[in-house]
């Protein structure tokens, strides 16, 4: 029953139905159609039982057809069908059974359509496919024009911090001018200071830029040089290793936030961990065994008058061969003699008389 008919019985049994069905009324009654649901909503308020709504349907359908039923179909009564036929020659008639014929018939036809079925599903299915991915691009090309609200700071922070702002995909581009400055080695726990020298010459200005999402999701950090190259070192190449900082920014945030992101990831930076490394000669620069023979070991990491040897100064080293010279190994145990904590206070005090001997390790 559709929508209209089903009205008609309702109407018929004394209920009046107040549905404006328009372009509906064809719907099945059982369907997801919006009107057939509030329908069977109201039929369901009325009380009306299912028996009396095919009851009032079956008097509606007689009316309409003059006062007579609607014939009942008997499908016993239809034939089965058969290939056997009957040919007539002269007069004689010729029984002839071509029944495999017409199932073979029937069996082609049906494998054809069968075929132009799973032709059209293929069909169906390359179209879907094509306007997903049409769907797809369509969205990603609206993500690369999202307008997001223009990010604002006093004038005071932004020259403070040295930072500028752009919109890149939908996001923040936080590029901060800041300066790459290694001061130490560590390795296995032990801890050097660079050489002088060699805190100079590794000094090199970059950009650092943060990718930010406008709720403060940090997508990406990294560092490129004055021509907007990838900037490489010991700890980044393609990409760049900041260690286990956790990049996060709180809700909601601003410019010194991000600016002290930038603080933590420089200053992760300023170790170059021999342990972990992903260039040992980046820009040219001395390789990494260099630069540990030209250190000052200063103690073991985490432990207070930690007992481990400690280098002379740089300034008292008798050979102090070039930035980035290679040393022999003979250079090498000239220019960074071993000393005890008793034969460095010595030097200490025979450089400045008017040192007072403090414990080591305390100022």
């Amino acid at each position: 029953m559709n929508i209209s008919e089903t009205i008609s019985a309702l109407e018929d049994k004394g209920v009046t139905v107040a549905l404006e069905v328009g372009e509906h009324q064809f719907c099945d009654v059982m369907s997801n159609c919006p009107l057939a649901i509030q329908l069977r909503k109201m039929i369901g308020e009325a009380n009306v039982p299912l028996t009396d709504l095919l009851d009032a349907y079956g008097r509606a359908s007689e009316e309409a057809n003059g006062g007579r039923r609607m014939p009942e179909v008997d499908f016993s009564a239809v034939p089965t069908i058969t290939g056997k036929a009957q040919i007539i020659i002269g007069d004689k008639r010729v029984e002839v059974d071509i029944s495999d014929y017409v199932k073979a018939s029937v069996g082609n036809r049906l494998n054809a359509e069968m075929r132009r079925i799973d032709r059209d599903k293929e069909s169906m299915v390359s179209l879907g496919r094509g306007l997903y991915s049409s769907s797809q691009n369509a969205i990603q090309e609206a993500r690369k024009h999202t307008v997001i609200p223009q990010f604002t700071a006093n004038f005071e922070d932004w020259t403070k911090y040295d930072c500028y702002v752009t919109q890149n995909n939908g996001r923040y581009a936080f590029i901060f001018k800041t300066e790459y400055h290694p001061e130490y080695l560590i390795q296995n726990g032990l801890r050097y200071k660079l050489a002088p020298s060699d805190e100079v010459g590794l000094r090199q200005l970059v950009y650092l830029v943060f990718d930010v999402s406008l709720d403060g999701k940090v997508y990406s950090a990294g560092l490129y040089d004055g021509s907007w190259q990838k900037f490489k070192h010991y700890h980044g190449s393609g990409t760049d290793c900041w260690g286990t900082i956790k990049w996060e920014l709180p809700k909601p945030y601003g410019l010194k936030e991000v600016a002290n992101l930038k603080r933590i990831a420089m200053g992760s930076l300023a170790t170059i961990n021999l342990s972990s490394l992903m260039n040992h000669t980046p820009n040219g620069w001395p390789h990494d065994n260099e630069l540990k023979a030209r250190a000052r070991v200063l103690g073991q990491e985490g432990v207070v008058d930690s007992p481990a040897v400690v280098r002379i100064p740089e300034q008292e080293r008798s050979i102090v061969p070039g930035w980035g010279a290679r040393l022999t190994d003979a250079q090498t145990t000239a220019a960074n003699p071993v000393f005890t904590r008793e034969e460095l206070e010595q030097i200490e005090n025979a450089r400045n008389p008017e040192r007072q001997t403090a414990p080591w390790g305390r100022r």
